[in-house]
């Protein structure tokens, strides 16, 4: 069983381990915690190789999102285009149906 004293020591370190890595993955970085010794920095690697292939992913589909709600508004846009075409040429038709 692990010292009661050990174990806040380990959680203190994690959750100082994880603030800064979130920080730092998401650009704020204010740079108030730094892994001190060779064992944190260690720790910090896989975190920060995962976090950024994470964060990379996430972005990624962000962007797809983004680029078929521009091509939906494409679409949208020539229909309306469209539509007011057909409907200058029926105003120059007299208001009568174009075959």
């Amino acid at each position: 069983m692990i010292p009661e004293d050990n174990f806040k020591d380990r959680m203190r370190i994690a959750i100082t381990m994880t603030y800064f890595s979130l920080t730092t993955l998401s650009s704020v970085g204010f740079g108030d915690y730094e892994p001190k010794g060779i064992a944190e920095c260690l720790m910090m690697i896989p975190i920060f190789l995962f976090g950024t292939a994470i964060f990379s992913w996430i972005l990624g589909l962000f962007i797809q999102i983004l680029e078929e709600y521009n091509e939906y508004q494409q679409e949208i846009n020539d229909e309306d285009r469209l539509a007011g075409f057909f409907g200058l040429m029926r105003a120059f038709n007299g208001e009568k149906d174009i075959n």
